[in-house]
């Protein structure tokens, strides 16, 4: 996708006077402050820069500092495989159990971290099962590097450093930058690749696929505070409608854990609704009255497992699809980053958090 033609809208069509908001000019100031600081020249003054941030209780602004140096080429992969020693990194800013968004985000983060200090990253974040959760669907950072014996900073620190904020992929430059990050680090390991490469030949190939991401159960019941409002069922079959006849889609890909949007889009669009294998959760969540949709569990092997592997292939699946319609949420996060800005068209829902 071109970033230099009007292709990637939202609800509030942002304008001029939009950006002065209340709301962008803080956005404005971290930009211009994250720029300074990622491009002074190596050394002393870059270091210094960056720790009066972290010394000023920004980390996550020191972690900006850290990706726009990274993005913008100024920490090399030739160099990185030269380092002579590790992070490894044992700790999250979550206790995680099982994949999800957040997990892959905060990883990345620490990969970031560690690069930038000089560090090859190993990433060790096991779960109650003794189980290393980033291993389980993607590679090690660098695996191919030899590490044995060289020295280790074990990392386990309760810090955020450079997540992407929900509004980020609506701004070219700060979307290119996590893709950056995404490139290098977020590798699928054969075995899900494999997974996810059948699925996108299989529902894919030579078809002209517009993606949509819709969601529901736990997200629109409890409306967590500081998360992007999603659009009402409606709103979305109409954007939806709109964007598939004017871009002359052949068909649609539905990404969703619930199974009242299958129904909606399938009255509308028939066979020419495309799914890949999934369970979906709302049934489950409703009958058992549940609150969170990690609580949904299906009665198959390694559930947690599989409920990843099919998470991860879906937003694989979206990030190959031709276009984009989505509510704005960690899954769109993922599949933005993940497509590198070659959608046709998309269409980011933007109407605000929750309060």
């Amino acid at each position: 996708m071109k970033t230099n033609e009007p292709v990637w809208r939202n609800l509030c069509e942002a304008s001029d006077a939009a950006a002065m908001s209340a709301f962008a000019l803080p956005k404005r100031l971290v930009e211009r402050a994250s720029k300074l600081a990622g491009d002074l020249p190596g050394g002393a003054l870059y270091r210094g820069a960056k720790g009066l941030t972290a010394r000023l209780g920004l980390r996550s602004l020191a972690g900006l500092c850290d990706l726009r140096r990274f993005a913008s080429g100024r920490v090399l992969e030739s160099e990185i495989r030269g380092f002579r020693r590790t992070m490894v990194i044992r700790k999250g800013y979550y206790d995680y159990e099982y994949f999800n968004v957040c997990f892959l985000n905060n990883v990345l983060a620490l990969c970031l971290k560690a690069v930038c200090a000089g560090y090859i990253p190993r990433v060790e974040i096991l779960n109650s099962k003794g189980e290393n959760i980033w291993e389980r669907f993607f590679e090690q950072p660098f695996a191919d590097v030899d590490t044995a014996g060289l020295p280790a900073l074990d990392y386990d620190e309760h810090a955020l450093e450079a997540f992407p904020a929900w509004s980020d992929i609506y701004y070219p430059r700060r979307r290119a930058e996590f893709e950056r990050l995404y490139g290098a680090f977020a590798r699928l390991n054969p075995r899900v690749r494999a997974y996810a490469e059948g699925e996108i030949g299989e529902l894919l190939a030579g078809r002209r696929v517009l993606g949509v991401l819709c969601r529901g159960t736990d997200y629109t019941a409890t409306r967590p505070k500081g998360h992007p409002i999603q659009p009402e069922r409606a709103d979305m079959l109409k954007k939806v409608r709109a964007i598939y006849e004017a871009g002359g889609y052949e068909y649609l890909y539905l990404a969703t854990e619930e199974g009242e949007y299958d129904r909606l889009f399938r009255g509308e669009y028939g066979d020419r609704l495309l799914i890949n294998r999934r369970n979906y959760y709302d049934q489950v969540f409703a009958e058992q009255k549940l609150t969170l949709i990690k609580d949904v569990h299906f009665d198959r092997e390694d559930d947690e497992y599989l409920k990843g592997l099919e998470y991860i292939s879906s937003l694989q699946i979206l990030a190959h699809c031709d276009g984009l319609v989505a509510g704005n949420c960690g899954g769109t996060q993922a599949a933005v980053l993940w497509n590198g800005d070659r959608y046709g068209e998309a269409h980011v829902f933007d109407a605000g958090e929750y309060a």
